[in-house]
């Protein structure tokens, strides 16, 4: 009789156990009950409080630019006031960064890039001209950065997106009053105009037609340039162009260089370029008089033109399951599946597709999940991450009604580890030597004829350079040359996709 007791016990700790960790429930291990949280007191308003932008470290830290307004009667505006805060991986104040985790900023600070040497970059303006500033790691203003940490660039325009490119230089992109065309900067590593570049560092790119504004601005390993557009044409649109490395049209994609995503109200938030260069697109579009809104998604081949496999005419509408759903990012995990993430409804809203955009029944039965603050008069997510146990974290804030933000991070299981482990038949793979200081070689060895994707992923799960082209391979011994001479010290991951097989190996950059 004991050993039926105790068998049953085993199963019953087995099916806890199992049930525990279904894709797209929350992880019970982090925080409290698989959410984390902190109030940021000091910064109530009545008027509203937001998270502007949202950037994880290497170290796993946030850099969170956050603004808070306050609606004056006597003058009839809202004074606004922002700050850049450092949280750590627990979603707390990190105590080695400016005071208690914040910096006070006298500016608005409308992008914030990260540097690989930690340093950080925030763009502002000054009488409509492009302004940098430079802190350092710890928060201070880099006083040996232009002129007392400001760097005056000289050029005038609003800036709607920004990056630093695998060689270091700083790319910026916008708009002039006035003018048609949008505008790119380019600058050096160290701040100043990239002569180089254009005119003096500028150049200008007439779209195909004047009515693109860039959401998201994206560079491929080879140094092309996507980006993601919005477009209005009597309704809005969405558009994906892709540029070559000199920022002119890159003709090869679609033909002219543009995609056009025609579907009512679609609103592009963001995109992510997957191993094989196929493009997937996220966002929302609005309905019933702006009542209600809804999630929309799309996928490109990486020529650029529609992908038939997905949805009707490349597009494939969704939701978190509420009536007021919005996008605000999105992840192709390197299995294809698409994650989703934003509000609904004023709760964390998570989404999971198949490769070709239905829901992923997988993900918690209904390919989506919702999640509840109580007390909480709005949430939505702000940024996501894939762990290296292939947990998904997401972070964002909710709001309650005695005007506090809180900073607030959920952890979700996805089924999915992207750092460990293998699959009973995964193929054999070695990589040599690692360290790696400019180049190494990648070996496998198939047995059996399979399509294989081969890419290099961080340690949170992003892909990072795809190293060799989709294709189907039959039986035998492969090696591939990988070039990182670009890419910044630290630890990566090689992710090897054989069929349904998979294989992973750590990578040491030095």
């Amino acid at each position: 009789m004991k050993k039926i007791y105790i068998a049953a016990l085993i199963t019953l700790l087995n099916y806890v156990h199992s049930s525990a960790q279904v894709p797209g429930t929350l992880d019970v291990t982090f925080g409290t009950n698989g959410i984390q949280s902190y109030t940021i007191t000091d910064l109530k308003s009545d008027d509203g409080i937001s998270i502007l932008q949202l950037v994880r470290q290497t170290d796993g830290k946030f850099l969170a630019i956050i603004q808070r307004s306050d609606y004056v009667d006597s003058i009839g505006q809202y004074d606004e006031y922002h700050y850049l805060y450092r949280f750590t991986a627990n979603g707390q104040p990190d105590p080695t960064f400016g005071t208690n985790g914040r910096v006070d900023l006298n500016f608005y600070a409308s992008n914030l890039l990260l540097l690989t040497d930690g340093k950080i970059l925030l763009l502002t303006s000054d009488l409509d001209e492009l302004v940098i500033v430079r802190l350092l790691s710890n928060g201070s203003v880099d006083m040996n950065y232009g002129f007392e940490g400001k760097n005056y660039t000289g050029a005038y325009f609003y800036v709607s997106n920004a990056l630093v490119q695998q060689s270091g230089k700083i790319l910026i992109c916008g708009t002039r009053q006035g003018a048609s065309a949008n505008l790119f900067l380019r600058l050096e590593a160290d701040g100043n105009r990239d002569f180089s570049f254009g005119t003096d560092g500028i150049k200008l790119l007439s779209f195909i037609q004047n009515d693109r504004y860039i959401i998201v601005m994206k560079e491929l390993p080879d140094g092309k340039l996507v980006l993601g557009c919005s477009m209005y044409s009597g309704t809005t649109y969405a558009a994906i162009v892709r540029l070559t490395a000199d920022v002119e049209y890159d003709l090869t994609f679609s033909g002219d260089g543009e995609q056009q995503l025609k579907y009512s109200g679609f609103r592009l938030i963001d995109f992510e370029v997957t191993g094989d260069n196929r493009i997937v697109v996220g966002g929302h579009y609005y309905f019933s008089n702006f009542a209600r809104a809804g999630l929309v998604f799309s996928r490109l081949k990486a020529n650029g033109t529609p992908d038939s496999t997905f949805g009707v005419n490349s597009i494939r509408t969704q939701n978190f399951g509420g009536l007021f759903d919005e996008l605000k990012s999105i992840k192709v995990q390197p299995d294809g599946r698409i994650i989703g993430v934003g509000s609904s409804d004023g709760r964390f809203g998570v989404i999971r597709l198949t490769t070709t955009g239905t829901a992923d029944a997988t993900f918690n039965t209904t390919g989506k999940t919702v999640t509840s603050f109580a007390g909480s008069t709005s949430a939505g997510i702000v940024h996501l991450s894939m762990e290296p146990s292939g947990k998904l974290l997401v972070v964002g804030s909710a709001f309650y009604p005695d005007s506090m933000l809180r900073f607030t991070m959920a952890r979700y299981h996805t089924g999915f580890n992207v750092s460990v482990g293998n699959t009973p038949t995964a193929p054999v793979l070695a990589l040599y030597p690692n360290p790696v200081t400019t180049h190494c070689t990648v070996q496998f060895t198939l047995t059996h004829t399979a399509t294989v994707s081969l890419s290099l992923l961080d340690m949170q799960g992003k892909l990072v350079k795809f190293v060799a082209p989709v294709a189907t391979l039959s039986a035998g011994t492969y090696l591939e040359q990988l070039n990182l001479a670009d890419l910044p010290a630290g630890m990566y991951m090689l992710h090897l996709i054989a069929g349904t097989s998979k294989n992973y190996i750590k990578l040491m950059k030095e």
